[in-house]
């Protein structure tokens, strides 16, 4: 029979997940805002080069 770990075991497995899991997060956090900043600069481009587009035509 497979020996039930201690409370102890858990608690430390279970801190540790925890800290990895918040590692995780923060990496996503810090992707998700490098990602929100190129979204945004390639919508500002696309609005200039739309109006230098409406600006050739007259």
């Amino acid at each position: 029979m497979t020996e039930q770990p201690s409370l102890h075991e858990e608690l430390v497995h279970l801190r540790s997940e925890i800290g990895r899991l918040t590692d995780e997060i923060t990496g996503l956090t810090k992707e998700n805002d490098v990602l929100r900043s190129e979204i945004n600069f390639l919508k500002r481009a696309a609005e200039y080069f739309y109006k230098e587009s409406l600006d050739a035509r007259r």
